[in-house]
């Protein structure tokens, strides 16, 4: 369930309190925000032997329930309201949860939405459902890291770093990482320019554009797990640059 004092964003318009009682506005009464989320696993039992082979294991999406009530001044102000509700029905929206000394996001679908009036006053009861496709939540980097510094987070999952790199090298560069691997550029990077590194699917861009496969030639990538964490580096082939990371906090 959500920490006691928490409020909770959905999108940019809804803002629903769960630290304490404001009278007028959204109030929620629980949040499986912080469940954890199921594991699955293509088991292979081992013929003429004890157990299953050793296999991959994933987290399965998230579904998340969130009911409350609302209390409005007017009915006409809790129709508007239930409209603001209804409006989300259907879309993709980022999630954020404001804890005591920690704010997490993450990205959902609005499933379900209930919106009960209860008569003569001003007020309703809700229930929201949200999908989360992808189960972890997301919280800001401890710091930007530069070259040769330990990068770390304070999670419980395996984090993707963010990878941003400036400079004038004519010749290309490395990002030297754990057990020995490298992300190697062979296209030149120019004063002004940017390129960003999407360590979940290894692409280069500069200045925001993909750039081309040639442009890479090994295109290793890595995650960082929660702990102590290693150094990442720039290696320029020539020439001198930046490189800037961050680590988002990443949890169940």
């Amino acid at each position: 369930m959500v920490q006691a004092g928490a409020i909770v964003h959905l999108g940019s318009g809804l803002i629903i309190y769960g630290d304490y009682y404001r009278g007028i506005g959204w109030h929620f009464e629980d949040f499986n925000w912080n469940d954890q989320p199921d594991v699955r696993a293509d088991d292979i039992p081992r013929p003429l032997a004890h157990g299953d082979f050793t296999s991959h294991t994933f987290l399965e999406s998230r579904d998340l329930t969130m009911p409350g009530f609302v209390v409005a001044t007017s009915h006409s102000l809790l129709l508007r309201e239930k409209n603001k509700l209804h409006r989300l029905r259907r879309r993709m929206i980022r999630v954020t949860v404001e804890e005591p000394g920690l704010t997490t996001w993450a990205d959902a679908e609005v499933r379900t939405v209930e919106f009960a009036d209860h008569g003569f006053a001003p007020e309703a009861r809700f229930r929201i459902g949200l999908h989360m496709p992808d189960p972890r939540k997301y919280g800001a980097s401890e710091k930007t890291f530069t070259s040769g510094e330990v990068v770390f987070h304070r999670g419980n999952s395996d984090a993707v770093p963010d990878v941003s790199v400036t400079g004038n090298m004519p010749s290309g560069y490395s990002i030297t990482g754990p057990d020995g691997k490298h992300y190697d550029v062979a296209q030149a990077l120019g004063a002004g320019q940017t390129h960003r590194v999407d360590f979940e699917t290894g692409y280069l861009y500069r200045n925001g554009a993909l750039q081309p496969a040639t442009a890479v030639t090994r295109a290793e990538t890595w995650t960082v797990p929660p702990g102590p964490g290693f150094p990442m580096s720039l290696v320029p082939v020539a020439g001198t640059g930046t490189l800037a990371t961050k680590i988002p906090r990443t949890s169940t």
